[in-house]
C-alpha cells in the first residue's frame, strides 16, 4: 500500500520491500477473476480481466529485464524513477564520466550536491572532471569544497597537492600530499608522487627519505 501514496518513496519503499503485499494484492485479484468465472453471466469479463492482468504483467516484465541489462541501464531507469536521491545522480554522472561526456557528468554531480548540499563525494568528483579537462582553479575550488564537509577524504587532498605543485604552490602541494598520506598510509602510490615532487625541486635529501618510508605493494 504504501507505494501508491502520493509521496515519492521509490527508493524508501522499494520494490523488494512490496514482495508481502504483492502477494496480497495477486490474492485478491486471483479471487475475484475466479469468483467471476464461477458465473456464467460474468464468465468473459472473469477471462477479460484475467488475460490484461496477465499480459500487463508480462508487459511490465519485459520493460523491466531491460532495466537490468547492465549497471548503466539499471542507473538510467533508476534515476527516472528515483530522481530525488543523490547517489543515483551521482552515479549516473559517474556513468555520463566514463562514457567520455563530461559536461552532462557535471551536470549530474552538480544536482547530486543540489540535492544533498554537504555531500562530500559529489563536490570530489565535480572537482576530479574538472581536474580532467585541465580547468584547474574549478576543480581546486570543488576541491576545497569537498574538503569542507569531510576533510578525510585522501584522494582530495592527493589532487589538491597536485594542483599545488602544477601551478607552482609546492609548499602547499607537499603538505596536501603529506594529509593525504596520514589518511592512507598503506598507498605507496602518494609515497612515490610526494618523492617525485621533492626531486622535481630538486631535493633530493627529502625524496630519498619518503622513498626510504613507502610501505611494501602486496600486489
Amino acid at each position: 500500500t504504501p507505494t501508491f501514496l502520493p509521496m515519492r518513496l521509490a527508493w524508501v519503499v522499494a520494490e523488494r520491500y512490496a514482495y508481502f503485499g504483492t502477494i496480497g494484492i495477486v490474492v485478491l485479484v486471483a479471487w475475484g477473476v475466479s469468483t467471476l468465472i464461477r458465473h456464467k453471466k460474468y464468465m468473459i469479463y472473469g477471462y477479460i480481466v484475467a488475460a490484461v492482468v496477465i499480459l500487463a504483467l508480462l508487459g511490465r516484465t519485459i520493460v523491466r529485464n531491460q532495466d537490468w541489462i547492465d549497471t548503466d541501464s539499471l542507473w538510467i531507469a533508476t534515476g527516472k524513477t528515483a530522481p530525488e536521491y543523490h547517489v543515483t545522480h551521482n552515479n549516473l554522472g559517474d556513468m555520463y564520466g566514463r562514457w567520455g561526456d563530461p559536461e552532462r557528468a557535471i551536470e549530474e554531480f552538480t544536482i547530486a550536491t543540489q540535492i544533498k548540499p554537504d555531500y562530500a563525494e559529489g563536490y570530489h568528483n565535480i572537482g576530479n572532471t574538472y581536474m580532467q579537462l585541465g580547468k584547474l582553479d574549478e576543480a581546486q575550488k570543488y576541491f576545497q569544497l569537498t574538503l569542507k564537509y569531510n576533510p578525510r577524504i585522501w584522494q582530495t587532498h592527493m589532487n589538491l597537492a597536485l594542483i599545488y605543485f602544477n601551478t607552482n604552490q609546492a609548499p602547499k602541494a607537499y603538505d596536501s600530499m603529506k594529509r593525504a598520506i596520514s589518511l592512507s598510509p598503506n598507498e605507496p602510490g602518494l609515497y612515490l608522487q610526494l618523492a617525485q615532487m621533492y626531486e622535481a625541486a630538486g631535493d633530493t635529501d627529502s625524496a630519498q627519505m619518503v622513498r626510504s618510508q613507502m610501505p611494501i605493494s602486496t600486489n
